[in-house]
């Protein structure tokens, strides 16, 4: 399996708020540069497949400028990285049409990110819609059904969860409440030092170019889920045993003539009767 993680560092203020001479931006004296927990997620996520799935690969795309930061994220345990350098005056969603055209190319079956990080504002949304895979946000658990068929676990905020099936290739971005047990290793740290960062200046789009968005192709389905009007018991049981299926019926309206008529050419339609 290729697994494409996607990374953005971003700026936080320390202390007191200092602004630069041009007064255009913060100093860099009171300034550091972190990982989103999200885009952390991502990567643990993508290091807990790699455990479980051999042959698998991942790809770590680092948008900014730190290699320290990167280093430590490859510890997690990637395979190779490249260096995407954003310059001032540039944000990561003009850069998505260059680099969809890169995950295009390589053809992955999974691209990871994270939902407040890599992938927020827009920019996984019209990644998924460039590339024409599956969308799934706010992630906070993976199943693997089949070698192309995963369930996923989503939080719909205020405690409620959401379970959908989707097939692969797909983009999938990590929430940063997402919890994992995934630690950076001695081994890893060796294997991290040893990788050769490539490092890339992509081009971005011109200001008067316009993106559509529509909804990606294939949609997720959603699984069926008991409701809160069953007891605990009954509900937990039904979570054990994969759950029920919804129940469907036809409704039957109008005047009773043509009522009796229309369940009459049910009957005969079902070959309940003679026709």
């Amino acid at each position: 399996m290729k697994i494409a993680v996607l990374v953005t560092e971003k700026l936080a203020p320390v202390g007191t708020p200092m602004f630069a001479q041009n007064h255009k931006g913060l100093s860099d004296l009171n300034t550091t540069l972190f990982i989103d927990g999200s885009d952390s997620a991502a990567m643990k996520e993508a290091a807990r497949l790699k455990a479980k799935i051999p042959n698998t690969n991942i790809h770590v795309y680092y948008f900014g400028k730190n290699r320290y930061l990167l280093r430590s994220l490859l510890a997690l345990g990637a395979d190779e990285a490249e260096l995407i350098r954003i310059n001032e005056g540039q944000n990561l969603f003009e850069m998505t049409k260059a680099v969809s055209e890169i995950l295009v190319e390589q053809k992955y079956d999974m691209i990871m990110s994270g939902q407040q990080g890599a992938g927020a504002n827009g920019v996984g949304a019209a990644l998924s819609n460039l590339i024409g895979v599956t969308l799934i946000n706010s992630l906070l658990g993976l199943e693997s059904v089949t070698n192309d068929k995963y369930v996923a676990t989503r939080t719909l905020g205020a405690g409620k969860r959401q379970k959908l099936t989707f097939q692969l290739p797909a983009l999938i971005m990590c929430d940063q409440t997402m919890e994992h047990d995934e630690e950076q290793s001695l081994p890893h740290v060796l294997q991290a030092a040893k990788i050769k960062v490539k490092e890339l200046v992509l081009t971005t789009q011109m200001k008067s170019d316009r993106m559509t968005l529509q909804t990606p192709s294939p949609r997720p389905k959603k699984i069926f889920m008991p409701d809160n009007n069953i007891s605990a018991h009954k509900r937990l049981k039904q979570i054990l045993t994969g759950g029920v299926k919804e129940r469907s019926a036809n409704r039957l309206e109008g005047e009773p003539k043509d009522v009796a008529q229309q369940f009459i050419h049910f009957l005969k339609k079902e070959e309940v009767i003679k026709k």
